[in-house]
C-alpha cells in the first residue's frame, strides 16, 4: 500500500513515520513543508499523479499559537483552507 504523508517534520508526522516503519506492506512517501508545499495545488496534484498512492495522510498544521494570533489568515489557510484543494487532488488522482 502506498501512502503520502504531509507534515512529516512535525510532531505528529514523525510519530506516523515511526508507526509506519514497522509495517512491511506500507510504502510511505513522507514530505516536509520544504519538500512539498500543500498550499500549491499543482505541486500536490503532480505528487499524487506521480506516486499514485492509495492514501494521503495530512499532518501539516500551523501550530505556533503566538504566531497564529499574529498571522490568522496564514494559520487558517494551512489548518483548514488548503483541505479543499487536497480533497480535489485526491479525487482527481484516485487517492
Amino acid at each position: 500500500m502506498k501512502v503520502v504523508l504531509t507534515g512529516a517534520s512535525g510532531g505528529v508526522g514523525r510519530i506516523v513515520q515511526q508507526l509506519a516503519s514497522g509495517q512491511s506492506r506500507m510504502e510511505l512517501a513522507a514530505y516536509s513543508r520544504h519538500e512539498l508545499n500543500i498550499l500549491d495545488k499543482q505541486a500536490l496534484m503532480d505528487c499524487l499523479s506521480s506516486l499514485k498512492p492509495e492514501y494521503l495522510i495530512n499532518t501539516a498544521a500551523f501550530t505556533h499559537v503566538d504566531q497564529a494570533e499574529k498571522e490568522p489568515e496564514a494559520a487558517f489557510l494551512l489548518n483548514a483552507g488548503c483541505l479543499e484543494g487536497m480533497a480535489e487532488a485526491c479525487r482527481k488522482t484516485g487517492t
